[in-house]
């Protein structure tokens, strides 16, 4: 899939904006040939002029003037231009200023056609020859001649200078899309690979307590006449499972409306201070009968905007994992403090630090570290959920542990009350 999605990219990628580039190397393209015809006409109506006696200097000014204003484009076509006035009956009366020659039998055969024709321009394939005729003074005819397959080769040159410029600039498009195309899919095979792990590791969690239930399932099914009480440690046992798996589904349900953007807090002005120091009392009983010393430090009057039930359950999950995590004989602390305009939450714990491999995935969901689990139930989400949290009401948590210093838990609201 992700492979597929690269290369819909560089062809997304080529396609629009190639057919940008060649559109705009076609439009220069025309440009240097519509210049090059008319570069072409222009010279060989100033040589006519110039091949006419009677014409006066004021005309082959202009006409000269016209020749270099009024093509247009990066290229300028000069080409050789014979130019001759003949009369009707094809006697060469005067030629102009040529820079080159025509044989006089081609000459001949070229004027006598020209004649014939009665055209003001057009070609004449079995000379190669281009031409412009006017009507001069005395019934005298102005000819220009220019060569057919010169004009050809410079427009076959444009033409393929086109082609070649707008086949490099494609090819580096395309070398270009090819590797951005990497960083493009990047984000999203991230995405794909958590979500595979995610599903396992749901799938997992949940195989377990499945397994128990299934076996007291049958358990209870082969003792039919047994009553209740006598198989009461099986009911009970199927029904902690139960619980288990509601708490781990209620968990994931919870993420997932993270993830699809239906967790929207409601704001509102939320008493920081209450809320620690009471989560710090409610988890007491908690500490004293895993014979962990819990204390807090909490400073009067902090309040920070955000939703009430989703901080409270920041607070309890924080709270939960260090007494979980301190130890037989160790020591958690609360503390909320007010620094500049900030409110800080720290959340301490003694006990196994976190290795440092381990710091940078503990807020990712089911991951496997034992210290980077979360407390109530121990399925990886806890510490999950209380990013989550973080982050929908604009808070920012980070995890230090060290060998001595213990493990810390710190959530930074930007702004208080």
């Amino acid at each position: 899939m992700i492979k597929k999605l690269r290369w819909k990219f560089v062809a997304s990628n080529m396609l629009l904006v190639g057919i940008v580039v060649v559109a705009v190397i076609a439009f220069v393209t025309a440009n240097q040939c519509v210049s090059t015809r008319r570069s072409l006409r222009d010279c060989m109506r100033s040589a006519m002029a110039a091949a006419d006696p009677l014409a006066d200097i004021g005309k082959r000014d202009l006409l000269d003037r016209q020749n270099s204003t009024e093509t247009f484009g990066p290229v300028t076509y000069t080409p050789a231009v014979y130019a001759v006035t003949v009369s009707r009956s094809g006697v060469v009366l005067f030629e102009g200023n040529n820079s080159v020659t025509v044989d006089a039998t081609v000459l001949a055969q070229v004027v006598s056609a020209i004649l014939e024709s009665g055209a003001s321009e057009g070609e004449i394939p079995s000379a190669n020859l281009f031409f412009t005729a006017e009507t001069g003074a005395f019934d005298s005819v102005h000819i220009a001649l220019a060569d057919s397959l010169d004009y050809r080769t410079q427009i076959s040159a444009l033409i393929l200078t086109g082609v070649l410029l707008a086949f490099v600039i494609l090819l580096a498009l395309f070398v270009v899309s090819f590797l951005l195309s990497n960083l493009f899919v990047r984000p999203v095979k991230r995405a794909w690979e958590t979500q595979q792990t995610f599903l396992a590791d749901a799938s997992h969690e949940l195989k377990t307590p499945l397994t128990v239930i299934l076996a007291n399932t049958d358990i209870l099914a082969a003792h039919r006449d047994s009553t209740v009480a006598e198989q009461s440690q099986w009911v009970e046992s199927t029904l902690e499972e139960a619980q288990s798996m509601k708490t781990l589904v209620d968990r994931l349900l919870y993420l997932s409306k993270a993830d699809a953007g239906k967790l929207s807090p409601a704001i509102e002005t939320v008493d920081l201070s209450e809320m620690a120091a009471g989560a710090a009392l409610q988890f007491d009983p908690v500490a004293f009968e895993s014979g962990v010393e819990l204390v807090s430090d909490v400073a009067d009057g902090i309040y920070v905007e955000g939703d009430r039930e989703q901080l409270r359950r920041l607070v309890h999950i924080l709270v939960d994992n260090a007494v979980k995590y301190a130890g037989r004989g160790g020591r958690a602390a609360v503390k909320l403090e007010k620094k500049d305009k900030n409110a800080v939450l720290t959340v301490h714990n003694t006990g196994d630090p976190i290795p440092a491999e381990d710091l940078p995935h503990v807020f990712e969901r089911f991951y496997r570290s034992d210290k980077a689990r979360t407390a109530g139930g121990g399925y990886g989400l806890g510490l999950a959920i209380a990013k989550t949290i973080a982050d929908a009401n604009r808070a920012k948590i980070s995890v230090t542990s060290a060998e001595f210093a213990g493990t810390a838990f710190t959530v930074v609201f930007r702004q208080t009350v």
